[in-house]
This record gives C-alpha cells, structure tokens and sequence, in this order.
C-alpha cells in the first residue's frame, strides 16, 4: 500500500497541534500515518518562529527535513516562479515546499503525494497556476488530515471529529473585531462545508 508523502508548510505544521487526541496531536496522528516532509527553509527559521509546547523539536523534525537532489532550491525557485526570494521572504517555505514536492517526483518518482497548507493566499495566489501544470499531487488543508484520520479510523468518533474541526477552524483564524465580514464568512462557510464532508463519511462508515 503506497503511504501519503505530505509537504507541509508552517501554518499546517503549527495548527496541527491546536487539538490533541489519544495522548497527542493532529500532528502526532498524521506522522505516524503519512510521510511528512518539510523543507530547510520551514525547519530552520518558519517554525521556531511559531512553535509551541505541543509542536516537534528541530531534534525530533531532522528526519523530516526534505534535501533537494535534482536541482537546487534557488534554482527550482527561478525556473517555477522565475523570482528568487530572501531567506525568510513571507513564501519562501510555500515555494521551497512546492519545489520539494516536485522533485521528490522528478528523482524519486515519489506517488501519494499531498502539499498540505492552511495559507489560503498562497494556494489561491502563488500555486494558482503553477499547481496545473503539475498533476501528480493533491491539497490538502489541516481540515483534509481531519477527515483523512476519520475515514481512516485513527479518530474513531464522528463527535471527536466534529470537534477538532471546530477547534481548528476557531485557531486558525480566532474572531477578531477587525475581522472583515466576507471573511468570516468564508470560515464559517468552509466548516459547514467540512461537517457536511465527515457527515457522508460517517453516512458510508455506519
């Protein structure tokens, strides 16, 4: 059976740890199912600047850690996105994560690959077209491992699930007065869209 690769970006890896389960987290949960990957970029300067108690020391993350084998990082970034960003440029880990996934393909012929991120800009903005012209990976977003861990059975109660669905769409974005309108209605939009999805996953399971 072919196991998941994820490339995951910072805001998944972080938001993953916003709700625990069986003695660990979403992210405990998924490491142990799929191949989770980072690039340098995200485990040397992204997540230290965001961690928290819950989330994987750089000791426990070097195995994740994803070294480019075909062509350089800098080099992927000029020939995808024909720019070259700063180390710790706001994208940069969204595209070294892209570019690792490529290549992962290119030398590896790695299959069950998932670019995992909950940075909606990027995914609309930055991947909006250079995501076609590469279709050998899905995206996911830390809403997807919810239900990946359902269907899954690893989260064997529709309740739990419903839960962390909740937790996670309550951190990612927690109200704030300054929060546009059409904003939070794109958050409560999009958690009816994913309890609508693990209720016909939980229809099939029963």
């Amino acid at each position: 059976m072919i196991k998941f690769t994820c490339f995951t970006d910072t805001c998944s890896y972080i938001n993953l740890t916003l709700f625990e389960y069986k003695e660990g987290t979403l992210l405990d949960l998924l490491r142990e199912k799929v191949n989770v990957r980072i690039c340098p970029e995200i485990n040397r300067i992204e997540i230290p600047n965001h961690e928290n108690d819950k989330t994987p020391k750089i000791n426990e993350r070097i195995n994740e850690v994803y070294h480019t084998n075909k062509l350089s990082y800098k080099e992927y970034e000029k020939r995808i996105f024909n720019t070259q960003s700063i180390t710790g440029a706001g994208d940069k880990g969204e595209k070294d994560n892209f570019s690792a996934l490529i290549d992962s393909y290119l030398f590896q012929k790695t299959k069950g690959l998932i670019f995992l991120s909950d940075d909606y800009k990027a995914i609309n903005s930055i991947f909006n077209e250079w995501k076609h012209a590469f279709p050998i990976f899905r995206i996911w977003t830390s809403f997807d491992v919810v239900l990946f861990l359902y269907i899954d059975n690893v989260i064997i109660s529709k309740d739990i699930a419903v839960t962390a669905l909740k937790t996670l769409n309550a951190g990612i974005a927690p109200n704030n007065p300054r929060t546009k309108i059409y904003k939070t209605q794109q958050r409560i939009d999009r958690l009816n869209k994913y309890l609508t999805f693990l209720e016909l996953i939980n229809n099939l399971k029963r």
